[in-house]
């Protein structure tokens, strides 16, 4: 048992229940105060959460009984809204409001959870992103030092810091490329050819189109995908760059890359736990 906020001790400190989980008596001396909980809290080092994520990580390697051929670490976020000034809170414009925007990655063909970080309101990085991704590939290396890896995420989390530490290290990546005049140019006659199948046959359609891209960031030139699409609802472009070499662009982008849109339903089954979505000051 515990509190899920410092002030919640003002009242449950005197709990005869939450005594006796202590080991008192109902009439002994009560629990620590809101301060001394407080003051607890604030003496936790950012070298202790990294001690409690590598819990979370051995305990995700600790549940496979062999060391499996291949894993895909799917790596997202979310906003997680705030009421008050706790440490960290920022007003994110995107979901306009005070928010926290914990990273979590999960293993993509299990569900298993990997790893969880408590983020501050924005989004990260390519240094943040690239930190994050060395010390958990680190981490599960050290057990299993053959496992393939494929990492797996959208477009906020495709940067040339990412790209380069992965194909430094012998790590397949396959990320949400975000939309620029370049590549829109490029894309003209896939989204052309898009609007003839669409009009040829009155139902949507989509066309697929690889090349090799580089752009001026970059250590080295990528495959991007390109998914052209057209439908009642209109156009829908949509990128995606991957260190994979082998397999039909339609295949890259609808079953390797879609695949990580089951994340979102692993991350609502921590809301609707109480897991997360818990920001009231404390």
């Amino acid at each position: 048992c515990g509190y899920e906020d410092a002030n919640d001790a003002n009242d449950l400190r005197i709990d005869p229940g939450f005594k006796a989980s202590c080991n008192r008596l109902p009439s002994g001396d009560d629990l620590a105060s809101q301060p001394t909980i407080t003051r607890f809290e604030n003496s936790i080092s950012k070298k202790d959460l990294y001690r409690i994520a590598e819990v979370f990580l051995d305990r995700f390697i600790a549940s496979y009984d062999t060391p499996p051929e291949a894993i895909v670490l799917d790596i997202d976020d979310t906003d997680d809204e705030t009421h008050g000034a706790q440490q960290m809170s920022l007003f994110n414009g995107y979901h306009d409001e005070y928010c926290y925007m914990p990273l979590f990655i999960f293993e993509g063909q299990t569900g298993n959870l990997v790893t969880s970080i408590l983020r501050p309101g924005k989004r990260p990085n390519g240094r943040e992103i690239r930190s994050i991704i060395k010390r958990v590939i680190k981490r599960i290396r050290s057990a299993w030092p053959k496992v393939g890896i494929l990492v797996r995420g959208d477009s906020h989390f495709a940067t040339p810091e990412l790209y380069s530490w992965c194909d430094k290290h012998n790590v397949h990546y396959i990320l949400g490329l975000s939309k620029n005049s370049t590549l829109k140019e490029l894309a003209q006659f896939t989204m052309a050819a898009a609007h003839r199948r669409y009009e040829t046959f009155g139902e949507k359609a989509r066309v697929f189109k690889e090349l090799s891209y580089q752009a001026g960031t970059w250590h080295r030139a990528l495959r991007v995908i390109i998914m052209a699409e057209v439908s009642v609802m209109g156009e829908n472009l949509r990128f995606v760059v991957t260190s994979l070499e082998h397999g039909q662009p339609s295949f890259i982008y609808e079953t390797a890359y879609c695949g990580r849109g089951q994340m979102g339903n692993f991350i609502k089954d921590l809301m609707l736990l109480g897991i997360i979505q818990r920001g009231t000051g404390g």
